[in-house]
Formats: C-alpha cells, sequence, structure tokens
C-alpha cells in the first residue's frame, strides 16, 4: 500500500522484490492488466460519537465484573473510578 502518482492504493510489485515493514499488502491472482487498486471517493471517517450516560450506580471491578459488596479497593461506578477505603 503506498501513496504515488495513483494515490493512496495497492501498487503492483515486481517479482521478487521485497515489500517494507509496516506496509499493507495483497496478494491477488496474475492479472497483467491490474497495476493498481484504489481507494476512489472521498475519505471517510467517524464525524460524531454518540455516548448515553447510564447511572445505575453499579460498581464494577477492573475486569467489568459487576460487584455486589465493594470492599477496599479500585472501582469503576458511572464510568468514572472510584477508590473505596
Amino acid at each position: 500500500m503506498a501513496n504515488k502518482t495513483q494515490g493512496i492504493g495497492f501498487y503492483k510489485v515486481a517479482s521478487g522484490e521485497a515489500v517494507p515493514a509496516g506496509k499493507a499488502y495483497l496478494v491477488i491472482p496474475a492479472d497483467p492488466s491490474r497495476e493498481f487498486i484504489g481507494f476512489g471517493g472521498e475519505t471517510t471517517g467517524i464525524q460524531d460519537v454518540n455516548r448515553e450516560t447510564i447511572a445505575n450506580n453499579r460498581y464494577y471491578d477492573m475486569q467489568g465484573r459487576i460487584v455486589a459488596q465493594p470492599q477496599k479497593g479500585l472501582y469503576i461506578v458511572n464510568g468514572k473510578k472510584v477508590l473505596v477505603k
């Protein structure tokens, strides 16, 4: 995967050529007509993140399990860290 003359996409690599570390690649059947596989169109992404706030006052341990009777320690309550002394 590279950003070359035709844009961001997958470019054909010569036989025996090494792909650099940290680069993505596709293994596709040999097709001499395909020199480039692009990602046409606009760049997309996440526009908004909606988070529901649920105030259930349950105590969760650090593994995400509900705790009925919290003892001394660190817990998550309503999405916040709480230290019980």
